[in-house]
């Protein structure tokens, strides 16, 4: 039996401070178990792209965000009971609007950090997520592959 296809649009945010970016991993009861990620999300219908990031990052983070500018699109299959999805990913780079703001995960995540760019790459993630991150940040690639 053909699976499903279906498709989805999703809103991230890359939060860079000091060369660090803010990396959630999925908790063990959701999907990809271990995995890193900049926090994201799927556009309620009719949602504005920008208005959907803040509130993706408030509920993933407890963080309060500044959306600036689009860092790219991207986009990745993944199969789900008897689906696949293409999600498309818009990616804006993001700031906190206050920085004593302290990070409240939801369930979806069990840890964060904020990881040095030439580290990030090094973490365990999907590939799309690798993909997104050394083509956003090119340098990192380069720099987390030294000494391996």
């Amino acid at each position: 039996m053909e699976k499903d296809k279906r498709q989805g649009v999703a809103v991230g945010g890359m939060c860079i401070e000091e060369d660090r970016i803010l990396l959630v991993r999925r908790s063990q009861n959701d999907t990809g178990p271990g995995l890193w990620e900049i926090p994201k999300g799927a556009l309620e219908w009719g949602e504005d792209p920008i208005e959907g990031l803040k509130r993706e990052f408030l509920e993933e983070t407890g963080l309060k965000v500044s959306v600036h500018e689009p860092l790219g699109v991207y986009h990745f299959l993944t199969e789900k009971k008897d689906s696949v999805y293409q999600v498309i990913i818009i990616a804006f780079r993001v700031g906190r609007d206050d920085r004593s703001q302290a990070i409240i995960l939801s369930d979806e995540h069990d840890a964060h950090g904020w990881v040095p760019l030439a580290k990030a790459l090094q973490l365990p993630m999907r590939n799309e997520q690798k993909a997104m991150l050394a083509e956003t940040f090119p340098s990192a690639g380069k720099r987390g592959s030294e000494g391996r």
